[in-house]
């Protein structure tokens, strides 16, 4: 049975009602499937940071934007639940990447592995328009906040952790936008 498969789009500013209509606002995205939102967040541990919530809810940090819907999905559920586990792996939570590796480049990845398409490009565009100031951005910034010296021989000790919910992210995604988006 095919499922339907949305982009729940968030806005991380209030500033998106002026910057969104210039191509330029700042979101935080998420793919519906059925009644479950995933969504890859950064935190200070060597496991995952893909979680679950309930669809459209911001989690007290984002304010819903819009719901995009994608496709329908052909794929049974267990080979859903084996693509998301799969991506688990690359998306620990401390290999976070304002520019590289955020909740939107799951997004994407995940609708190309369940549909074989990308998300509307409008989500990516602040990440891709400040990409060039990565050389003076703080690479703790960058990396979501976290020494990420030793993640590579400790990535792999999530392997075998149940999928968290959102809430481990919360606090971390709270301080990194207080911090970075403060305008």
């Amino acid at each position: 049975m095919a499922v339907e498969v949305y982009l729940n789009v968030y806005d991380i500013t209030k500033m998106n009602t002026f910057i969104g209509c210039l191509g330029l606002g700042l979101y935080h995205t998420g793919i519906q499937i059925n009644n479950v939102e995933y969504r890859f967040g950064a935190h200070d541990d060597y496991y995952s940071g893909v979680c679950t919530n309930t669809p459209k809810d911001g989690m007290g940090i984002y304010r819903f934007n819009r719901s995009i819907f994608l496709g329908m999905c052909d794929l049974t559920s267990d080979q859903i639940e084996e693509i998301i586990s799969d991506l688990e792996i690359d998306y620990i939570g401390r290999s976070y990447d304002i520019f590289k590796k955020n909740c939107n480049h799951f997004s994407d990845d995940l609708c190309k592995k369940l549909l074989g398409k990308q998300i509307p490009r409008f989500v990516f565009s602040v990440s891709n328009f400040l990409s060039f100031t990565r050389c003076i951005v703080s690479k703790k910034i960058i990396k979501g906040g976290f020494d990420t010296s030793d993640r590579q021989e400790k990535d792999s000790l999530f392997l075998g952790k149940k999928r968290i919910e959102c809430k481990k992210t919360r606090d971390v995604e709270m301080s990194l936008i207080q911090s970075q988006y403060s305008f």
